[in-house]
């Protein structure tokens, strides 16, 4: 089993390699974006842009297995960062509010809301399988733009808690019960903060709840 996962890892690295430059220059020839009337909004897509050109400028520059593997480490260092949160440091979980359980042959539903930071209530559904080992794999599922109620992503939660696998299903910025935040310019303006709304989100004490 060991060697197929190698081998189906080695065959991931090398089509990657393969399709990441391609997909740098699909994004190299993206069209102009119109110039907005709101200097700080425009400051705003400014800095995305610089973002987008940095990240494209180090696809093109993969080569082969091991730059591309070098690139996966510094993502995903990054995206860490980003978070606020390390992986070998202590994790204290965070406060969370039992609203209430509904109970299926397979798994069970725990209805909770997640304080992510100070002031950062987020509504979620923790999606428990009733059998396999007491420490789960866990996914995080974030939803698309509609919310976490739609038969797609029910569906998916459903499906992965039969798997085995334990997963937290949070409302976004402006669904769902948290519609009165919003998740536009107001929030694309924490980027000049150095944060983001995905970083609120799933803050470290959203991911350490999950991981303890």
């Amino acid at each position: 089993m060991k060697r197929l996962f190698a081998r189906l890892g080695r065959v991931a690295v090398w089509t990657l390699t393969l399709l990441l430059p391609s997909a740098a220059q699909a994004q190299v020839d993206r069209p102009t974006v119109p110039k907005h009337q709101d200097p700080v909004v425009q400051a705003v897509q400014d800095h995305i842009d610089r973002l987008c050109e940095a990240h494209d400028a180090r696809l093109a520059k993969i080569d082969g297995p091991e730059t591309l593997s070098r690139e996966i480490a510094q993502a995903r260092a990054r995206f860490l960062a980003l978070l606020g949160l390390d992986l070998d440091a202590p994790r204290r979980p965070p406060a969370v509010t039992l609203a209430g359980v509904l109970d299926f042959p397979e798994y069970r539903v725990e209805k909770v809301v997640v304080e992510a930071m100070p002031g950062v209530p987020i509504p979620c559904n923790l999606y428990v399988p009733k059998s396999g080992p007491v420490r789960k794999p866990t996914l995080l599922s974030p939803h698309g733009h509609s919310g976490r109620d739609r038969p797609v992503y029910q569906n998916a939660y459903q499906r992965f808690a039969k798997a085995g696998f334990l997963v937290l299903a949070k409302d976004g910025w402006g669904k769902q019960e948290r519609r009165g935040t919003g998740h536009g310019e107001a929030g694309g303006q924490l980027a000049l903060t150095g944060t983001e709304l995905l970083a609120w989100s799933c803050s470290t004490t959203s991911a350490a709840w999950t991981t303890c």
